[in-house]
């Protein structure tokens, strides 16, 4: 009854998303390409899909990176369609993984645009990234016995409450899912507490700790360093929201009497706010550098670099001194913080905010090892600022602190594989599960 009522609101509430999306494209013309694509009408030929991998958005599509090159590694003719929500998403699932996965916008969680979707992709397994917990999707899977992996499965106290007021419609939900494989046991107990069932999950630990790093990004990082000089100190501030970059310039002025030629580079989140930071940076009277793709020589007399393009942190912060996380300095709506270990990865020491709901774990651990430093205010992030710019030896020993950080918590990916595999092999545990739930 309650996904019954669900789907009628989600009926009556469709016109109003749709005029939101197309509002939306009038600032990013990709939220109204493919809208088929939401109705569950895709045009393009996907070919036949053997897994099937909902990532909303860069993040997501970031821990699923390695998830894809797993299944790859294990099946080379895994054919895999990758789904996000946003126009960004997709850039990043260009970035990461080109032609090894097709990808579509996901459908609206309407039963009739689920079913519609997945006569046409039919996938043996889906894949959800992290907490996205659609009732028609799952269900949809659930009657066409598609079994339904929750991977990377996260779940703050605040989400876990949001979710507990609609329980009559979460509850069944998790019931049918095959599989959830929990980042930590606080979310493994979270989620048995929304009513999955224990047997069914497993922790497996946080896949973003498998990042890797191609060798080929190191040495592009050392080249760009060089061409925007050597001795020059850098700051990037990564992931940037509404509100976060006047945080940073009004640092950035006391800063640069002490350190003349520091650089601080800015790389928003969303690409449509490009040209906002821009103009913000300018209007405060900074000499500013601006560029796209590739990577170019930044005149010594630039004080901030604005970096519009997509896919490019993990270069960014390879180059850089010290590396800011944004999405953590300001308390943003339905942002929880961002990716901490990409710093880490590249061993730049990183600073971050507060605000990191999504990222407690992996901000206690990189605190607790002196791989980076959590502030509460402009001036800690100020102070944290000045003494590693300060101390070249500190911000080494951090950056080594990093990587180990990393190397003690790798695994999750494959413990996320042997979770998935059997239920893509094996017809006979999509049934077997399917009988156990309805003898409940």
């Amino acid at each position: 009854m309650a996904r019954l009522l669900y789907s009628l609101l989600l009926t009556l509430l469709l016109p109003l998303i749709l005029m939101r999306l197309f509002i939306k494209g009038s600032s990013d013309n990709r939220y109204r390409r493919n809208i088929g694509d939401r109705l569950g009408k895709v045009t393009r030929d996907l070919g036949k899909i053997d897994v099937w991998i909902h990532a909303v958005s860069v993040g997501e599509v970031n821990a699923a990176t390695p998830l894809v090159t797993a299944f790859q590694t294990k099946r080379p003719r895994c054919r895999i369609l990758i789904t996000t929500t946003t126009p960004t998403g997709l850039d990043q699932v260009t970035v990461r993984l080109g032609d090894r996965v097709v990808h579509c916008y996901l459908p609206f969680d309407h039963p009739f645009f689920i079913a519609r979707f997945l006569r046409t992709i039919s996938p043996r397994l889906l894949i959800i990234m992290e907490r996205e917990l659609w009732p028609n999707i799952i269900h949809g899977c659930y009657k066409r016995s598609i079994p339904v992996v929750i991977a990377n499965a996260r779940l703050s106290q605040r989400s876990c409450h949001r979710y507990a007021c609609v329980s009559p419609l979460m509850r069944p939900t998790l019931t049918i899912v095959s599989a959830l494989a929990a980042q930590t046991e606080a979310d493994r107990s979270r989620l048995m507490t929304l009513g999955a069932h224990p047997d069914r999950i497993l922790t497996t630990g946080n896949i973003k700790y498998d990042v890797t790093v191609p060798t080929k990004t190191m040495d592009t990082a050392r080249s760009m360093r060089q061409d925007w000089g050597c001795h020059r100190l850098i700051i990037v501030a990564g992931s940037t929201h509404e509100g976060e970059e006047a945080v940073l310039l009004d640092i950035l002025g006391p800063l640069r009497e002490h350190y003349p030629g520091l650089l601080l580079i800015l790389a928003p989140r969303h690409p449509e706010r490009f040209d906002a930071v821009f103009r913000l940076v300018r209007d405060r009277g900074f000499n500013t550098h601006r560029h796209g793709d590739g990577y170019t020589v930044v005149p010594l007399s630039a004080e901030v670099h604005l970096r519009d393009s997509m896919g490019e942190l993990p270069l960014l912060y390879a180059a850089a001194d010290v590396a800011i996380v944004g999405g953590s300095l300001l308390e943003i709506k339905g942002i929880g913080g961002h990716n901490l270990l990409e710093p880490c990865a590249v061993a730049t020491p990183v600073l971050f905010g507060r605000y990191i709901p999504d990222f407690l774990e992996i901000g206690h651990n990189i605190v607790k090892h002196e791989a980076g430093v959590q502030v509460h205010d402009p001036k800690e992030l100020s102070d944290a600022l000045k003494k590693l710019l300060n101390d070249e030896a500190l911000r080494n020993r951090m950056g080594v602190n990093g990587l180990q950080v990393i190397k003690e918590n790798r695994g999750a990916t494959q413990r996320t594989l042997e979770l998935c595999m059997p239920l893509i092999e094996s017809d006979l545990l999509v049934k077997e599960h399917k009988h156990a739930s309805s003898q409940r």
